[in-house]
């Protein structure tokens, strides 16, 4: 490998070598490493509404979450979570943590509108290794009490694990990734946005679908 080399090749080549041995050697941060939050649940909410005189319901699941910084900075969080961009539904929570899903519904859920600007009080700080409640608002997952309906993606009676998956920002925040610097170098002081969606906990839920639930929309 050296054969015909200058002096001072050999050096950059060996540099080289011992920058490659020690990636190498490193080892592979895990997921539990390099996760920057952790969401548990608290309490949950569940109703359900029946479309119509059908067997079909929607059921509405939110709840009161706790989140932990696990990073060395102060993070930013929603007081209230209005956007959940997916829901996991698993038959246990061993299944939930293996991602071995019943199914999932993977769309944006929440609010349309958009407020005329973010604003701070929107936010809790959150610091290093420090707890704090979110509110994670009642998101509809369809449900249906027909077995003749062989739709996938909805509850039947039954118990299930959800785990919830929402990006840290309120709805009112600007979609574009070009906005996100320029609030953060507003709002540095108090403490950092993140962008990359958060994933709960496994947590349990009962669906019934009660014949005498109300009308949907009344």
């Amino acid at each position: 490998m050296f054969r015909g080399c200058t002096i001072k090749e050999m050096k950059r080549k060996t540099t080289l070598l011992l920058v490659l041995l020690v990636l190498a050697l490193a080892p592979t941060p895990t997921l539990a490493q390099t996760q920057m939050v952790h969401v548990g649940v608290l309490s949950t909410s569940i109703h359900e509404c029946r479309r119509d005189q059908s067997e079909r319901y929607d059921v509405y699941v939110g709840g009161h979450f706790q989140v932990e910084n696990r990073s060395d900075s102060a993070i930013l969080l929603p007081k209230r979570v209005d956007v959940v961009r997916s829901v996991a539904v698993a038959l246990s929570p061993t299944d939930a943590r293996d991602r071995k899903y019943v199914f999932v519904m993977d769309q944006e859920f929440g609010a349309n509108g958009k407020n005329a600007k973010p604003r701070i009080s929107d936010f809790i700080v959150i610091r290093p290794q420090e707890k704090r409640t979110a509110k994670i608002l009642a998101t509809a997952i369809p449900a249906t009490a027909d077995p003749n309906d062989n739709a996938h993606e909805q509850f039947r009676p039954g118990k299930y694990w959800l785990q919830l998956e929402f990006l840290p920002l309120p709805n009112s925040f600007p979609s574009g990734d070009k906005e996100l610097p320029i609030w953060q170098e507003r709002w540095k002081s108090s403490g950092l946005l993140l962008r990359s969606y958060v994933l709960t906990e496994p947590f349990p839920v009962e669906i019934v679908l009660n014949p005498n639930a109300p009308k949907c929309g009344s």
